[in-house]
């Protein structure tokens, strides 16, 4: 048995045409998903906004109203080799782009906050430049960071709804509650993986206030 399938390795690399066809693939598939320590930025495209802006009393034009945006992709063994060779392709190493204590799915999940929160502002802005008035009713607390020096359960990504049993609508709630917690312990309710959960936090001097550094 074990001469068998000797001779049939034997035979097997004999052929460089079936060695060349089974491992191609499978150096193909690696170099397709091995992970780098890079993010590559790459042009994206552009979106047609004719027909999403409408201007009253307007005057026809030739050409094309556009909005354009460019792609972060995960860095691999091919999209660093092609980030290397391409002018237009940006390499970005992680460590250079993320903050103090942050992993890559952190950046990822405060870069997608950021956006989020440009685009409520870009509608913010418009409104106020054509004359509506804008009521902000509530704000979406999330937790994008936390601090080396933080002694919390928190996790990047939770929503945060009380402080110490007591609702909370915006940022400044919630400053103002962790500013006028007594003792060295806060507790909040968060929404994560959407489910409710008390979680708490030690309270630390940053730049000469109480903080749960996050």
């Amino acid at each position: 048995m074990i001469q068998k399938i000797k001779k049939k390795l034997i035979d097997f690399f004999k052929s460089p045409k079936e060695v060349i066809s089974f491992f191609a693939p499978i150096l193909l598939a690696l170099i397709l998903i091995i992970p780098t320590n890079y993010t590559v930025t790459v042009g994206g495209g552009i979106i047609n906004m004719d027909k999403k802006i409408e201007v009253k009393d307007e005057t026809s034009k030739e050409g094309s109203f556009n909005s354009c945006y460019v792609r972060e992709l995960n860095g691999t063994v091919l999209s660093y080799i092609l980030g290397s060779i391409i002018p237009s392709f940006e390499l970005n190493k992680i460590e250079e782009i993320t903050l103090e204590n942050e992993e890559k799915d952190e950046y990822n999940f405060r870069e997608k906050m950021y956006f989020n929160n440009s685009s409520t502002s870009a509608l913010k802005v418009a409104f106020t430049k054509v004359g509506k008035d804008i009521k902000i009713e509530k704000e979406d607390i999330y937790v994008i960071y936390i601090d080396k020096n933080a002694k919390t359960n928190i996790e990047v990504g939770d929503k945060i709804i009380k402080v110490n049993g007591e609702d909370i609508k915006t940022t400044s709630e919630l400053n103002e509650k962790v500013s006028k917690t007594t003792g060295d312990i806060i507790k909040l309710t968060v929404i994560r993986n959407g489910m409710e959960k008390d979680v708490s936090g030690t309270l630390i001097d940053i730049d000469g206030s109480k903080k749960i550094g996050i």
